[in-house]
C-alpha cells in the first residue's frame, strides 16, 4: 500500500468542523444567485465605507481639518501609512506648527485648548474690530456749494475774478450735467433746481 492511499484513509474519518457556515439549502431564496451577487455587492460597499470612515478618523486623530481646502486636497493626495504619528509628520511637511493641534487637546466643552498668547491676541483682534467705525463715503455736494469751492480755490492761488466766476460756471455746468446722466432727474442728489 503507498502513502497516497494511507492519505485517502485518513481522509474518510475527517470531519467537517465548520460549524459557523450555513450549509447550502438550494430552496433558500438567498442563495440564489442574484441574492448572492447582491449580497457581495453590499459587502463590498460596507467594506469601502468602514476603509474611509478609518482613513477620516486618522486625519482627524492627526489634527487635520478636512473641512477647508487645503486639509480636504491633502486628505485626498495623502497615500502614506494612515497613523495618527505618519499623518501628523506629513501634515507638518506641507503646513509647519499645523501638527502641533490633537484631537485630544481639548477642554471638557469640547473647544480646543489655547494658549495665553492667543487668547491675548484674540481678545486685542476683538477689541480693534468692536472700535472700528468702518469706511464711509464722502457725502455729495450740491453743484452750487461745489462751483463755490472751485473758484474759491482759483482765488486763493492767485486767480482774477473773471477766472473764478470761469470756475464756477464750468464746476456748477459739470455738476449740473453729471445729475442727469443716465436719465436721473436733475433734483436726484437732494438739491433744488434753479
Amino acid at each position: 500500500m503507498s502513502d497516497y492511499d494511507d492519505d485517502l484513509d485518513g481522509l474518510a474519518d475527517w470531519e467537517d468542523d465548520d460549524s459557523d457556515v450555513p450549509a447550502y439549502v438550494p430552496d433558500d431564496p438567498d442563495n440564489t444567485p442574484k441574492a448572492l451577487r447582491r449580497a457581495a455587492r453590499e459587502g463590498k460597499r460596507a467594506k469601502q465605507e468602514a476603509d474611509a470612515l478609518r482613513r477620516e478618523l486618522a486625519f482627524v486623530k492627526a489634527g487635520v481639518d478636512t473641512s477647508t481646502k487645503l486639509g480636504a486636497m491633502f486628505a485626498t493626495a495623502y497615500t502614506g501609512e494612515l497613523t495618527e504619528e505618519a499623518v501628523r509628520a506629513s501634515w507638518a511637511e506641507i503646513l509647519p506648527g499645523a501638527g502641533t493641534f490633537r484631537a485630544a487637546d481639548v477642554d471638557e466643552d469640547g473647544g480646543p485648548i489655547y494658549s495665553d498668547y492667543e487668547r491675548a491676541s484674540t481678545r486685542e483682534r476683538q477689541a480693534l474690530a468692536n472700535n472700528a467705525t468702518g469706511w464711509t463715503p464722502a457725502p455729495k455736494l450740491s453743484p452750487t456749494v461745489a462751483a463755490t469751492q472751485a473758484a474759491d480755490i482759483v482765488r486763493a492761488d492767485g486767480g482774477s475774478d473773471e477766472d473764478a466766476s470761469a470756475a464756477w460756471v464750468v464746476e456748477k455746468t459739470a455738476r449740473e450735467l453729471e445729475g442727469r446722466k443716465g436719465g436721473r432727474p436733475p433734483g436726484e442728489y437732494g438739491w433744488p433746481i434753479r
